[in-house]
């Protein structure tokens, strides 16, 4: 009984672990298309990336961070200001 509650245990985890994974990654998703939706106005941008920041995740952040100093090299004052 201990064995089966031990393994059912570990999956529940394992399942949970891969939810919460994909629920971040499309929260990730979600952010990038905002953020290429409003690029085309730098208050917008700006605004929406302060957003972003506070409530994605922290496994994200950086990520976040990286792939915006890629797509927005013209904003990259204000990417750095955001994510300092």
């Amino acid at each position: 009984m201990f064995c089966f509650l031990s393994i059912f245990t570990i999956h529940l985890s394992i399942n949970n672990s891969n939810l919460t994974n994909k629920k971040l990654q499309n929260m990730l998703e979600m952010t990038k298309n905002v953020l290429k939706s409003v690029s085309f106005d730098r208050t917008l941008f700006q605004k929406e990336l302060k957003k972003a920041t506070k409530w994605i995740a922290k496994e994200e952040y950086n990520q976040l961070r990286i792939w915006c100093l890629a797509s927005f090299a013209m904003y990259s004052d204000i990417i750095n200001e955001v994510f300092n």
